[in-house]
């Protein structure tokens, strides 16, 4: 079984683990729907990505890359059903996915099922997340339980959750810039898998 090669600070770190993120690996050699489908993502056309990463997973149904793509893909068009199914299966490969974990536990906020979002945080926090996010994802809890929340305001604490982790992957993102700016993105059997959660209207 190949093993997935992880710099020391990509997953384990909660500096350069998401922005909400995604510090995933892509290895060299993947096929070019799943290269379409980060180039979607980070475009913020969703739809155009989730048909992009289908289309990897039709050819590859076990590949973690465009599982967690989809899973992406899907949270953002708030088909949730689907972006868990995503998610579940990236982690039937890759177990300490904690990508996988965050996404589960914005999925089961968003859709009213707080004991799986606290299982799911917790798994999250339990895999090298800096303090302040864990902290901040401990307030936003905290909150949940203590209020009745509608809809909007359980959107409202997913973004913040999500922009909190953006923040602790700022590192990633920079050098992710790098690689695409010496045109590494092509030849690095490592590259840095960053998408970026936007809800701008």
């Amino acid at each position: 079984m190949t093993q997935i090669p992880v710099p020391p600070r990509a997953f384990r770190s909660a500096g350069t683990l998401v922005t909400p993120l995604i510090a995933l690996i892509v290895l060299a050699g993947c096929a070019s729907a799943t290269r379409e489908g980060q180039v979607a993502l980070l475009s913020g056309d969703n739809a155009d990505a989730a048909a992009h990463f289908e289309a990897a997973l039709a050819k590859n149904p076990t590949s973690v890359n465009a599982l967690v793509g989809l899973g992406v893909a899907r949270y953002r068009l708030e088909s949730f059903a689907d972006a868990d199914r995503a998610f579940t299966s990236a982690l039937a490969q890759t177990p300490d996915l904690p990508v996988a974990h965050l996404y589960l536990g914005l999925s089961a906020l968003r859709r009213g099922q707080d004991d799986v979002a606290d299982a799911e945080f917790g798994r999250f926090a339990g895999m090298g997340v800096a303090p302040r996010l864990t902290a901040y994802i401990d307030r936003t809890l905290r909150l949940l339980h203590s209020i009745p929340a509608s809809e909007e305001l359980r959107a409202y604490m997913a973004d913040g959750i999500a922009d909190q982790a953006a923040w602790a992957g700022e590192v990633t993102d920079a050098v992710n810039a790098a690689n695409y700016a010496r045109g590494a993105w092509f030849n690095d059997t490592r590259v840095y898998y960053v998408v970026r959660s936007c809800r701008c209207r």
